[in-house]
């Protein structure tokens, strides 16, 4: 009887032990993430689990296509969002965005905004002029940067047609730099061998 009551305890503990597992796994997976270094360090099963995020920030640039790049004290993060705002977003407007990660078809982990409440307004960070090896390392992603360079290379953009890529070499790097075509020059060929100053988003 005693073997017998002992076997049923340490089933009920086995059980027990897998439901509190089980429990503590899903907190932690449906715990909202709250920092844009959160956001883009995000996994893939975060992504396909839809997983919450919030995150308040200024807008320090603003996409071609309903998004925009908001920036905490931990760097900036891409927000999309799908439905009408009362007023269009402007940078220097500190927003609360509330939403859900996706991940889109190059595998890039897509904060999709369901509530964007503008809460204030600030002046928008001054870019860092940064290195290629600075853009490289992701420091700086989403962060407008100021870098030095020679043009080596004009060509166009495989995946975004309204797009040319201009390919900038310094420091033994070279980085390719979207430049839109509705925003540049009417000749970029021009600046091949110019050393120029370019002011981009990374």
């Amino acid at each position: 009887a005693a073997s017998r009551l002992y076997a049923i305890i340490n089933t009920m503990y086995s059980v027990f032990s897998i439901v509190l597992a089980t429990a503590l796994a899903l907190s932690v997976t449906n715990r909202t993430l709250t920092t844009a270094r959160e956001i883009r360090s995000a996994s893939v099963a975060d992504c396909r689990a839809r997983r919450p995020a919030e995150v308040t920030g200024v807008i320090t640039h603003i996409g071609p296509k309903d998004n925009f790049i908001l920036h905490d004290a931990t760097g900036g993060v891409r927000i999309h969002y799908y439905h009408k705002l009362p007023r269009e977003p402007r940078t220097g407007d500190v927003v609360k965005a509330e939403g859900t990660l996706a991940m889109d078809k190059l595998q890039r982990v897509r904060f999709h905004a369901s509530r964007i409440s503008t809460v204030g307004q600030t002046p928008v960070p001054e870019p860092v002029e940064a290195s290629p090896s600075d853009i490289i390392s992701g420091d700086l992603n989403y962060r407008e940067v100021v870098v030095r360079g020679t043009v080596i290379d004009i060509f166009a953009d495989d995946i975004d047609p309204s797009c040319d890529q201009l390919l900038l070499y310094a420091d033994n790097h070279s980085v390719d730099v979207d430049v839109r075509r509705a925003e540049r020059p009417s000749d970029l060929t021009k600046l091949i061998g110019a050393e120029v100053v370019v002011k981009l988003v990374d």
